[in-house]
This record gives structure tokens, C-alpha cells and sequence, in this order.
């Protein structure tokens, strides 16, 4: 979205909504402005994504501290994203720390070769391999956004 656009953001989602859009993705960058601070506003729920490596977690933070500013903490959940395969004691601690300051996302997303081969291929995941284990964590994770979300 471009700078001058960002004061329009609430009519232009009215218009999308308008047209029978029904979910609409607000990609922004890991820090605290007014364009992030807009778009967390009208979302009915963030995700914050976060590796479980301490340096990514730590990036977080001027995120979560915004959303807390903008009294969102029931609108708001952590996604631990590119988690290593199998029992991973650094996944275990992320999610045992992230989710004492807020909901944590299911399933965790894992570091599978499917999402960059996919991304490599022009598609998206379940599109590649719609059999595959990144396209069920991909499916689960959509069911759980939409059970979060319900009513909204």
C-alpha cells in the first residue's frame, strides 16, 4: 500500500467488503508505525510471526508492545513459523515463552523443503504438494484462523 493510501485503509476495506470480500491479508513490516499501527486497528486478529530463535523473538517485541498500546491483546496471536522437524526443545521453549504473553497459533509452522520448492515453483504450498505435511500445517493453521476469527 502505498504511503498516501494509508489514511484511506478503512474505506478501502469497506469497499473490498462492499465487492463480497470476506478476508483480506495486511502483510506489514516487524516494527511499530502509524502505517502498522492503521492496519493492526482494523484487523480482527494479527498474527505475529517469530522463528524460535532468540534474536527473532526479541523482534517481536516493538510489535507486541504496540498491540498492547492499542488494547488488542484478544486480538492477537504468535505464530511460531520455520520451527526445526521433529521433538525441537528450542520450538518447545519459544511456545512455552510466547505463550505466556498471548495465544499461540497452531500448529507451529515447520521448516519444510515443500514451502520454498513451492515458492521456487510460483505456487503456494498446498498448490505443490496438496498431499504433503506443509500443506496439512498450512490447512490446520487456515481452520484455526477461522475458528479464532468466527463472528467477526
Amino acid at each position: 500500500m502505498a504511503p498516501d493510501q494509508v489514511a484511506q485503509l478503512p474505506q478501502i476495506l469497506q469497499a473490498l467488503k462492499g465487492q463480497g470480500f470476506t478476508f483480506v491479508v495486511l502483510d506489514t513490516a516487524g516494527s511499530a508505525n502509524t502505517t502498522n499501527n492503521l492496519a493492526m486497528k482494523e484487523a480482527d486478529l494479527c498474527l505475529v510471526l517469530s522463528r524460535p530463535s532468540k534474536l527473532d523473538l526479541k523482534a517481536t517485541l516493538p510489535t507486541v508492545e504496540a498491540l498492547m498500546r492499542l488494547e488488542m491483546k484478544e486480538r492477537f496471536a504468535f505464530l511460531l513459523n520455520q520451527c526445526p522437524p521433529g521433538k525441537s526443545s528450542r520450538a518447545t521453549e519459544a511456545a512455552n515463552g510466547l505463550s505466556m504473553f498471548g495465544v499461540l497459533a497452531e500448529p507451529t509452522m515447520t521448516q519444510l523443503v515443500d514451502h520454498q520448492d513451492a515458492i521456487a515453483a510460483g505456487k503456494g504450498v498446498a498448490e505443490y504438494a496438496p498431499e504433503g505435511r506443509a500443506s496439512d500445517e498450512v490447512r490446520n493453521l487456515w481452520a484455526w484462523i477461522a475458528r479464532k476469527t468466527k463472528g467477526k
